[in-house]
């Protein structure tokens, strides 16, 4: 399972860490037609396209990703799966040479 909060809705309800949980900050923004995001201490972003049938990401980015997660898009698995490895090894041992950084980049074209 995965949630996404805000930074707005963190400051008014912080999440309970007591729970067994793993937290990825990260940030999103959309250039040309592909969705970028950027979780901390991970040395690449990833990047997705976004179709005219996935919305315009209205009334934020994160209703493109609801799109996806509710059609299990392979672009939503792909979300899923940059954030689990940003989970695991956004620690900066990436940049150690620690692991291989996967390809998270997805050919496609947006609109």
């Amino acid at each position: 399972r995965c949630w996404i909060y805000s930074p707005a809705a963190l400051e008014k309800a912080p999440l309970d860490t007591r729970k067994r949980m793993g937290v990825a900050k990260f940030q999103m923004w959309k250039v040309e037609g592909f969705l970028h995001v950027q979780a901390a201490g991970m040395p690449t972003a990833l990047v997705v396209p976004v179709y005219s049938a996935d919305g315009i990401g209205y009334p934020a980015l994160s209703s493109v990703l609801r799109t996806w997660m509710e059609a299990r898009n392979e672009r939503w698995m792909l979300f899923r799966r940059y954030m689990a490895f940003a989970l695991e090894f956004g620690d900066g041992s990436l940049r150690a040479g620690g692991a291989d950084l996967p390809n998270f980049q997805m050919p496609g074209e947006g609109k």
